[in-house]
């Protein structure tokens, strides 16, 4: 979990930290709603992508597969990263 204060605003006001950005994008893929989700990081770009089935054309359904379909693109881009690091941590320390 993240430490007290984690959340806190910079005391002046000034954010002079790295600056990820993430970006999710929705689709229908073989009818499913398919979300996107875009990391970009120096000049990098790491994606997961996660589905969630179309019930029907009810509004507040779609809402809810879109929400779905965008929290397991975020899990799936957590995995991605999580393995990345300790695949990188393996390589440069010797140690996972």
């Amino acid at each position: 979990m993240n430490p007290p204060g984690a959340l806190c605003p910079h005391p002046d006001g000034e954010d002079s930290g790295k600056h990820w950005t993430i970006d999710v994008r929705f689709d229908e893929y073989l009818g499913q709603t398919r979300a996107r989700a875009e990391l970009h990081r120096l000049g990098r770009t790491s994606t997961g992508v996660g589905f969630s089935r179309v019930g029907n054309r009810n509004p507040r359904l779609v809402a809810i597969d879109d929400e779905l379909a965008a929290a397991r693109a975020l899990a799936d881009l957590a995995n991605r990263l999580t393995a990345a690091g300790a695949h990188d941590m393996d390589t440069v320390t010797g140690t996972p």
